[in-house]
């Protein structure tokens, strides 16, 4: 259960920030941590279908994990691998990427 009243004034700021920024994004919610995790392998893949590798590769994934927090759903996860494989001159279809998500969603919950 979160908390719903945030902490005591005393508790300090690191405490009254974290309540602040709410249990989606302190990792509390494991549907969202399914699907970060799920993003992050989609990032690794995007990343090497982009010729990238090594910490580049991470940090790009990470980059998608953080595009799912802009709005509910999947549509800026997915539009945001598009736009990154297009400006490099490559062509994948938003099915292509959708297959992929649902492949490593997959993976994910099996784990």
């Amino acid at each position: 259960m979160y908390p719903t009243q945030p902490p005591p004034s005393g508790s300090g700021d690191k405490a009254q920030q974290s309540f602040k920024i709410g249990p989606r994004r302190r990792g509390l919610d494991p549907v969202w941590k399914g699907h970060a995790r799920r993003n992050k392998m989609l990032g690794l893949w995007v990343a090497e279908q982009l010729g990238v590798a090594g910490d580049e590769a991470n940090t790009y994934a990470t980059t998608l994990v953080k595009a799912d927090m802009r709005e509910p759903g999947d549509d800026d996860v997915v539009q945001q691998a598009l736009a990154d494989i297009a400006e490099k001159g490559l062509s994948f279809s938003e099915e292509e990427i959708r297959l992929h998500m649902t492949k490593f969603e997959a993976q994910v919950r099996a784990a």
